[in-house]
């Protein structure tokens, strides 16, 4: 009879139920094993997704008295969406953030009332 607070049990009982084989769960580590499973339980979570947006458009497509072509459908889909751009000050704050990451020092001769910028 098993524990049942046994982590191995458990981390067996995961595995298998996303399923690896008992040669793959003893060939991983504990940290190969986890991430195989975090990664099948996102890619199940992703496909649950999936069937909830293909049902939703089925049911909205199944109301529409004329259905919009598919190419203008999957052209919506294809449609790439410009990223955000950054202000100035964004991309020198990010500068200064990377500067500081990597131990550098600011050279600026900026003083504001006789006190360093401080940045």
């Amino acid at each position: 009879m098993e524990r049942p607070d046994d982590p191995l049990r458990e981390a067996q009982k995961a595995a298998y139920r996303f399923g690896m084989t008992p040669d793959q769960f003893w060939l991983l580590t504990p940290d190969e094993t986890y991430c195989w499973i975090e990664s099948r339980f996102e890619a199940e979570k992703s496909d649950h997704r999936e069937n909830a947006w293909l049902a939703w458009h089925i049911a909205c497509f199944s109301r529409q008295k004329r259905l919009p072509s598919l190419q203008s459908v999957m052209g919506k889909l294809d449609k790439k969406h410009p990223k955000a751009r950054q202000t100035p000050e964004e991309m020198l704050r990010m500068a200064e953030v990377i500067n500081l990451a990597l131990g550098g020092t600011d050279i600026r001769k900026k003083k504001t009332k006789g006190v360093d910028s401080g940045v």
